[in-house]
């Protein structure tokens, strides 16, 4: 099977489960504690990798003790790390993550992002957009940052892999992103100047020439506009342990089931769009009942393994 190739930021998530958030001066105990890579593409990569589709990400880590501790993450998780780092031992992005007990959380991370090297061309001297384009991946998701190594990517990757963006938010490079994928899949928080509905959101997404797109929309149903088709697509209804990197995990099932139909870029308007969305939702919703971006992941390699050696 094809794989997947993920293109955008890993963090060291530092996450803590608290009854409440401290106030000023007070510490508060935690009831549940998790170390593990993090960052919308790198949990759209474990997602995918966890789902059985081969998975690469091409970030920006190093070799620092803290880019130790993502790169032991990513292999346990069986995603195979290209590492475009600058500056070796430079200290890759740490988020502080608490976690309330109706599953709110809260975030501390920093505004900059490890410098990378860019790649393609007579600029890629380490050959990194051979190695990652030249795996052929089905499908290519960017997460918006490390345009530098997402724009010659996809450049490369154009009518080779289906080239989705992941889109959280509208950042600097969003416009030369949407000029280089036929997929979005966006947050509620995406909001264009002048764009007040989900409705218009997906018309300007249309208007910038991304026929094929979807909106999350937290608890609520997802919307999508796909080629002349309009909908929307239910979310299971769940308890809620844990919201963090449920975004993330959509997007990382959406491209497992993206390439699990082995389409090719021009074949999309053949593509029902309700399938692949109700399995990302369901995945997610699966991963927001457990604390962390990890337990879901141990849940389904459990229950993976009592179905294989159950009795027939």
């Amino acid at each position: 099977m094809s794989g997947a190739l993920f293109v955008g930021v890993a963090t060291l998530d530092v996450i803590q489960q608290v009854l409440r958030a401290p106030g000023p001066n007070e510490k508060v105990s935690s009831t549940g504690r998790l170390v593990c890579a993090g960052g919308p593409a790198t949990n759209a990569a474990v997602t995918c990798a966890a789902l059985g589709v081969p998975a690469t990400l091409l970030s920006a880590v190093g070799h620092s003790v803290l880019g130790a501790a993502i790169r032991a993450d990513l292999a346990a998780c069986g995603v195979r790390l290209v590492d475009a780092a600058a500056e070796p031992e430079a200290l890759p992005p740490v988020s502080a993550i608490a976690v309330g007990a109706a599953g709110e959380r809260s975030v501390v991370s920093p505004n900059d992002i490890l410098a990378v090297r860019p790649v393609g061309g007579p600029d890629d001297p380490s050959g990194l957009l051979a190695e990652v384009v030249g795996a052929a991946p089905a499908v290519v998701l960017t997460d918006g940052w490390y345009a530098d190594l997402a724009v010659p990517v996809l450049d490369a990757s154009r009518g080779r892999a289906v080239r989705v963006l992941d889109g959280g938010s509208l950042k600097a490079s969003t416009a030369a992103l949407l000029d280089r994928v036929e997929v979005a899949v966006v947050s509620a928080d995406f909001r264009p100047p002048g764009r007040e509905s989900d409705a218009e959101v997906l018309d300007w997404l249309a208007d910038a020439g991304v026929r094929y797109a979807a909106m999350t929309r937290g608890e609520a149903s997802v919307l999508y506009r796909w080629g002349s088709a309009r909908g929307e697509v239910g979310i299971p209804v769940v308890d809620v342990v844990d919201t963090l990197g449920a975004g993330d995990i959509f997007h990382g099932a959406f491209v497992a089931a993206l390439v699990r139909l082995r389409v090719a870029p021009g074949e999309l308007d053949r593509v029902d769009p309700v399938g692949p969305l109700r399995a990302a939702a369901g995945v997610a919703a699966r991963s927001v009942r457990t604390f962390g971006t990890r337990e879901w992941r141990r849940a389904l390699s459990e229950r993976e393994a009592t179905s294989r050696t159950a009795p027939a």
